[in-house]
């Protein structure tokens, strides 16, 4: 999405915050069904996504560095 490594960095974390709060919504709960939802339909779906997400920056970065770029942060 042209998105840097740093913007995508940034809203990776914004997301695991309204996750964590969420989750941490139900662990005060009795009731543990509320958390197996929590982490089965909010944490879960995050990792997946999160993990497509290095990979396709990994798959950037390495054909960077085939066609002789230099990995910037900018």
């Amino acid at each position: 999405c042209g998105a840097s490594f740093r913007q995508l960095r940034r809203w990776q974390l914004e997301q695991i915050g309204v996750i964590l709060r969420k989750v941490d919504a139900a662990c005060e709960s009795e009731d543990t069904i509320m958390l197996s939802d929590a982490i089965e339909k909010l944490v879960l779906p995050w990792l997946h996504k999160l993990a497509d997400l290095i990979q396709l920056w990994h798959q950037a970065v390495s054909a960077g560095y085939e066609l002789g770029f230099k990995y910037s942060e900018a």
